[in-house]
């Protein structure tokens, strides 16, 4: 489960590359930011858990959008999951359960990461490419 993304660094004004990425290692949720110019160096950055808003935002514009939809009939113990693997508030997690029975929309590594969580708490989910993404 990985997607990477090569886009022009924004910060090199030499046309160095930037590589973004998302990847699950030993079911975490792992991000990075990889620089690469032969005048400005070389930058990484990594992270474990949801990426930064510009590193996200960067892997929806070419990967889309993918829903996670549970195939469970309470949608109460999906958004327990949901809550704990994404840390979100009780406001958060009524907000994901209105949405029921589509428990999260994000890049497709972080919906394999999810629908992997579900599993593990023997909750089935399917991954569908969200409507109009």
């Amino acid at each position: 489960m990985s997607q990477e993304v090569r886009v022009p660094a924004e910060e090199c004004l030499h046309g160095g590359i930037a590589r973004v990425g998302e990847t699950v290692v030993s079911g975490r949720l792992r991000w990075y930011r990889s620089t690469s110019c032969p005048d400005c160096g070389n930058v990484e950055e990594d992270g474990i858990g949801m990426p930064p808003e510009e590193v996200r935002k960067l892997i929806l514009n070419e990967g889309g959008h993918w829903d996670v939809v549970a195939q469970e009939a309470n949608g109460a113990a999906a958004i327990k999951v949901v809550k704990g693997a994404l840390n979100l508030s009780n406001v958060e997690a009524v907000e994901q359960l209105r949405r029921f029975p589509i428990v999260f929309r994000g890049t497709l590594t972080e919906a394999e990461w999810l629908r992997e969580k579900l599993s593990a708490s023997s909750i089935e989910a399917s991954i569908v490419k969200a409507v109009g993404s």
